[in-house]
């Protein structure tokens, strides 16, 4: 009976605890792969250093209104697609033109309006041949149908980094949930997809 009953027994709680031991295995194959204890290059000598480079999750990037959030993310998209990483950028607070404009006054190496139509034009060229995909929707928009364009390009693309700018515009108290409740499952949804999807999504927070 005492044999049958260990043969067949399961525990009441499904909560698996485990000792360090049993994670020599995984803790072996990162040594055997030293890159994958390390992030992606942001294109910055300094940063990196402090960063560790960009690594898989969620990564939120927060600071007052005018401080250059949006501005230093893009750069680092832009980096990174310059290394042919993947890369997807959203615009919600202002229009898809002007994470254009911003992308290409880093690819001309400043003001785009002191160069002539001809450099901008071959500007522009050269952005539509990095891997940056641009999510063509200025305003408010349902978190699910962000995260749904973000596994899209994850599967069709391929991207490795998605920019979602900003969490403001993807937050909508309603009467079961207040403004808090809303943000904290957002967060936790993008971070979900973030793990399971093996991405980095930048979230930027005023």
């Amino acid at each position: 009976i005492e044999k049958v009953i260990e043969d067949n027994i399961t525990p009441f709680l499904e909560t698996t605890l485990k000792k360090c031991d049993a994670y020599s295995m995984e803790i072996e194959n990162l040594v055997l792969n030293p890159l994958s204890l390390k992030g992606l290059p942001t294109g910055s000598s300094k940063l990196d250093p402090l960063l560790g480079g960009i690594r898989p999750g969620l990564w939120v990037v927060s600071g007052d209104t005018g401080h250059g959030k949006t501005t230093f993310l893009t750069w680092l998209l832009w980096e990174q697609a310059l290394r042919h990483v993947p890369v997807m950028v959203t615009s919600f607070e202002q229009r898809p033109i002007g994470t254009v404009q911003k992308l290409l006054r880093c690819q001309l190496g400043g003001d785009f309006t002191k160069v002539t139509e001809q450099e901008r034009k071959q500007g522009l060229q050269q952005l539509g041949q990095l891997p940056i995909h641009i999510l063509d929707h200025y305003g408010e928009l349902e978190p699910d149908k962000v995260i749904e364009s973000i596994r899209y390009a994850t599967r069709r693309f391929d991207i490795k980094i998605a920019l979602v700018d900003h969490l403001g515009f993807l937050v909508r108290a309603n009467e079961n949930r207040d403004e808090r409740q809303s943000i904290e499952l957002i967060v936790r949804k993008l971070a979900t997809i973030a793990v399971q999807d093996n991405i980095t999504i930048m979230l930027v927070c005023h």
